[in-house]
């Protein structure tokens, strides 16, 4: 038979303990703990073998469903977007100029960087040029430049060539003369200019090659060089916001949709996901028998230097895991776990 005062003692010592523990896990001490515990635990994963920590299958399949057509949908894309919009309202209100996020060695490595030959391979300025509407631009400039260069500088014609000679020689003016030159610059024109399209139809596309060739010649000259220069300090001089679309730009959103569709195939291209699949099996078999630490360093990582950054999370992520360690289900836990002793302990009673 149970002893009722021992029954009642442990019923009493449950409820204490259970208070305890939950309001000891969320505390300054639990805030404290939380803080150098997430620093022990990063030292702890650095001394770690790789092949202790990361299962390449199941790190695959974790990636396969971050990355799932629904989540993507319901809850990366909208994500992205929010994110997005808000930093283009935040970047359209900036009053810096771009250059004002540069200091003087960066904005002399980026001078140096433009100064590079082959900034742009030839294969990428014939693709650009090689093709009918870039052949239709240089056709059309052409044809306007033949037609201007006619007005002003055919002798028949222009005013400083057989009518202002005529204008001199008669002092009483052109008479009838007038009509019959403008009669035959009528039909000179109508003419010529089937004979300017006959001729650029051909010739566009030689000129068009021939600026191609050009450019690819003397893109490394001091004065191709220069342009770039000239472009990339226009870009350091405007204004950030200017920059950016205004708001409701349909383009903007255009180019914003246009990105999350993209995002959004490769997702789930299932040619992608059987690549990152195979290059996390590889990083596996090659570093598995090393520590974390000295397969980060194999790339060059120090991961030491990220210690900092664990103890920055600790406080950052702390006010979250107060609130999950503070929720019902959390606290139903901690219940079942602390108090589960006390109520075999009662039972036996």
């Amino acid at each position: 038979m149970s002893d009722p005062l021992d029954a009642a003692l442990l019923a009493a010592m449950r409820a204490r303990h259970v208070a305890h523990v939950q309001a000891r896990l969320v505390d300054a001490r639990a805030e404290a703990a939380w803080r150098d515990n997430l620093l022990a635990g990063a030292r702890a994963i650095l001394a770690a073998r790789v092949a202790d920590l990361v299962d390449a299958d199941k790190l695959a399949a974790a990636l396969d469903a971050l990355l799932a057509p629904e989540v993507v949908e319901a809850a990366l894309r909208p994500a992205a977007t929010a994110a997005w919009v808000m930093t283009e309202a935040r970047l359209r209100s900036d009053p810096r100029a771009v250059g004002s996020y540069l200091a003087a060695p960066q904005k002399q490595a980026l001078d140096s960087l433009v100064s590079q030959p082959g900034m742009l391979p030839e294969r990428l300025w014939r693709e650009a040029f090689a093709n009918e509407a870039a052949e239709g631009v240089m056709r059309d400039v052409l044809y306007d430049a033949l037609i201007e260069f006619n007005t002003k500088v055919n002798p028949f014609f222009a005013d400083w060539g057989l009518p202002g000679l005529l204008r001199k020689l008669s002092p009483f003016g052109l008479g009838g003369m007038s009509k019959v030159l403008d009669s035959v610059r009528g039909e000179f024109d109508k003419r010529l200019e089937p004979e300017i399209r006959k001729f650029l139809k051909g010739f566009s596309r030689q000129a068009l090659q021939r600026s191609l060739d050009f450019t690819i010649d003397n893109a490394d000259t001091p004065e191709f060089v220069a342009i770039r220069k000239q472009l990339v300090a226009w870009v350091l001089a405007q204004r950030v916001g200017e920059l950016c679309p205004p708001p409701g730009d349909v383009r903007a959103t255009a180019a914003r949709e246009v990105t999350l569709d993209i995002g959004a195939h490769l997702a789930r291209d299932p040619a992608l996901a059987a690549e990152r699949r195979d290059t996390l099996e590889e990083l596996c078999a090659l570093h598995g028998r090393q520590t974390v630490a000295e397969a980060m360093e194999s790339y060059g990582v120090d991961g030491q230097a990220l210690l900092p950054v664990a103890a920055a999370l600790a406080e950052a992520t702390w006010p979250a895991m107060r609130v999950a360690l503070c929720s019902e289900p959390l606290r139903a836990w901690v219940d079942e776990v602390v108090g589960g002793f006390y109520d075999q302990e009662i039972g036996r009673r």
